[in-house]
C-alpha cells in the first residue's frame, strides 16, 4: 500500500502576509514601508477631505471598495457642492501579480526588479497611493492635481525587492493670477530644498514636460513639481519617505488661501465660457498622455469610476475657439506656449527700477494701506490699468487724449475713470476740463482689493 504523499500547502500571498502582519503588529516605524505608505495616505485623506469640506460646506460621498486580487481603496467625491463642481480624493492599496512582459518592461527603469538573466515568470507587486484632483466652479479659481505614490515588488520569501516613488503637484488656472503661481511655486520649492536642492529644478522641468499636451502645443497648466521612480539610486528609502510625507503635508497650507482668495470673486458668463474650453484641453491630456490613466484602465480589475475621477463635471469643445488678442484670455495661452518664470526670484519685478531714495515710500504706503498697496502694484504690473493721464495738461490737448482713452476703453472694455471724480461738487468747470483719468480694464474688477469698483 502506497504512502500518501505530503499535502503541500500554498505560501501566502503578500497581501495575506500583510494582514496578519497588521493584525498582530499593527503598524509603526519599524513596519514594511508598504504598511507605513497605506497608512499614511489614509491619514491624509481625512485631513484633506474634512478641509475641503469647511470651504465648500458640502459633504463628500465616501466609498471604500476591494480588489479581489487583493487590496482596495477609499474614494471620496463631492460633486456640484457650493464652492467646488468635483472634487475627488483617492487612495488605492493594490496587490497585484506582474506577468513576465511587464517585468521586462520596467527593466528598462530598474535594473534590479529582476536578474536578467533569470527573469521570473511573474512578480508579486504592491503600489498605494493619493490622488487628488479640484475643479472650482468658480473661473478664477484653479484647478488643482496631486499624486503620492509608493510602488514595491516582492522576493518569493516576501522580502522587498525593487520599490520606488512617485509623485507630484501642479495648478492649472483658466485665468492667471501671478501672485497665485508665485505662492504655488514658493511653497513646493520650499519643500524641495528642505531636502535637496536639486530637486525642484528638476521636479518642476519635469512637471513643465510631462503636463504638455503635444496636440496643441501648450501645456496643461502653470506647473508645479513632478518625479517618478525615485529609488536607492537617487536616495534611501527613508529619506524620500520623509520627502513624500513632507510634499503632501503642504498641499492643504497651500492650496486653501488660494482658492479663499477666489471662491467668491465675480465673473462673467463669458468668463464662464472659457473655464469650459480650458477644462476640455484638460480631459484632452488625461485621456491622451496621461500614463496613470491608462496605466490604471488596463490593470486587471480597475476601478474605472476611481480612475475617471479626475474629470471635470463639465467641459466644452468648440470649433476653431481663439481668445480675444490681447485679453486676460489671450495671456494664459501665451503664458501656458511660452512658459514664464514662477518662481519668487523673478529678476523682472518692475519695483526693481523703483530709485533707491523713493522705495521708503512704498514701505511707508505698505504700512498705512496693508490689504491695498500689493493687490493694486498687482493691477499696474498686469497691466489692467491701461493709461495715465496727469492733471494739469492742457485742456485741448486732455480732451485729444481723452478721446485715445475712450478708443482704447472700447477695445479693451475698459472703463474711464476720472482722478477728480470724488472732490465733490463745486468745481464742475474744472472736473470737465481736467485731462486725469485713467483706463481701468474690466478684469480689474474681479480684483481683490476692499473698496477697489469700477
Amino acid at each position: 500500500m502506497a504512502l500518501d504523499e505530503p499535502l503541500r500547502m500554498d505560501s501566502p500571498t503578500l497581501a495575506e502576509r500583510d494582514q496578519q502582519l497588521k493584525a498582530e503588529q499593527g503598524v509603526s516605524d519599524v513596519s514594511p514601508m508598504r504598511l507605513r505608505m497605506e497608512k499614511f495616505v489614509k491619514e491624509q485623506q481625512k485631513l484633506i477631505v474634512q478641509a475641503l469640506q469647511e470651504v465648500d460646506g458640502a459633504k463628500f460621498r465616501v466609498d471604500e471598495w476591494q480588489r479581489k486580487e487583493g487590496g482596495g481603496g477609499i474614494t471620496c467625491v463631492l460633486q456640484d457642492g457650493n464652492v467646488f463642481e468635483k472634487a475627488g480624493v483617492g487612495v488605492s492599496v493594490v496587490y497585484g501579480t506582474l506577468p513576465k512582459p511587464a517585468i521586462l518592461k520596467m527593466r528598462a527603469n530598474h535594473k534590479n526588479i529582476a536578474d536578467g538573466d533569470n527573469i521570473p515568470d511573474s512578480l508579486e507587486f504592491f503600489a498605494a497611493g493619493l490622488s487628488l484632483i479640484v475643479h472650482p466652479k468658480n473661473p478664477m479659481a484653479p484647478t488643482v492635481h496631486l499624486n503620492y505614490r509608493y510602488f514595491e515588488t516582492a522576493n518569493p520569501d516576501g522580502s522587498p525587492g525593487a520599490w520606488w516613488f512617485g509623485g507630484g503637484c501642479d495648478l492649472t488656472p483658466c485665468y492667471l493670477f501671478d501672485e497665485d503661481a508665485v505662492q504655488f511655486h514658493k511653497a513646493i520649492k520650499d519643500v524641495c530644498d528642505k531636502h535637496d536642492k536639486e530637486y525642484y529644478p528638476r521636479f518642476k522641468k519635469w512637471c513643465d514636460d510631462y503636463f504638455y499636451n503635444k496636440h496643441r502645443g501648450e501645456g496643461r497648466g502653470v506647473g508645479g513639481i513632478f518625479f517618478d521612480d525615485l529609488d536607492e539610486s537617487v536616495s534611501d528609502r527613508e529619506n524620500l519617505f520623509a520627502f513624500v510625507q513632507d510634499a503632501l503635508k503642504s498641499f492643504l497650507p497651500t492650496y486653501i488661501p488660494i482658492v479663499n482668495r477666489r471662491k467668491d470673486m465675480p465673473f462673467t458668463e463669458k468668463e464662464k465660457e472659457w473655464q469650459q474650453v480650458r477644462r476640455a484641453r484638460y480631459v484632452e491630456f488625461n485621456l491622451v498622455h496621461d500614463r496613470g490613466t491608462a496605466f490604471g484602465l488596463n490593470t486587471p480589475g480597475a476601478r474605472v469610476e476611481s480612475i475617471l475621477m479626475s474629470m471635470p463635471l463639465t467641459a466644452s469643445w468648440r470649433y476653431m475657439y481663439e481668445p480675444e488678442p490681447k485679453s486676460r484670455e489671450a495671456r494664459l495661452v501665451e503664458v501656458l506656449k511660452n512658459p514664464k518664470d514662477t518662481s519668487i526670484e523673478r529678476n523682472d519685478n518692475p519695483l526693481r527700477r523703483v530709485p533707491p531714495t523713493h522705495r521708503h515710500l512704498l514701505t511707508t504706503l505698505h504700512v498705512l494701506f496693508p490689504a491695498l498697496v500689493l493687490p493694486a502694484l498687482d493691477l499696474l504690473d498686469r497691466g489692467l490699468v491701461a493709461r495715465v493721464v496727469l492733471a494739469g495738461a492742457d485742456p485741448e490737448e486732455g480732451k485729444k487724449k481723452q478721446q485715445q482713452c475712450h478708443q482704447q476703453q472700447r477695445q479693451c472694455e475698459g472703463q474711464h475713470i476720472s482722478a477728480n471724480d470724488d472732490d465733490g461738487g463745486d468745481d464742475d468747470n474744472r472736473r470737465r476740463d481736467c485731462a486725469a483719468f485713467y483706463l481701468v480694464g474690466s478684469a480689474s474688477a474681479a480684483a481683490a482689493i476692499p473698496g477697489f469698483t469700477v
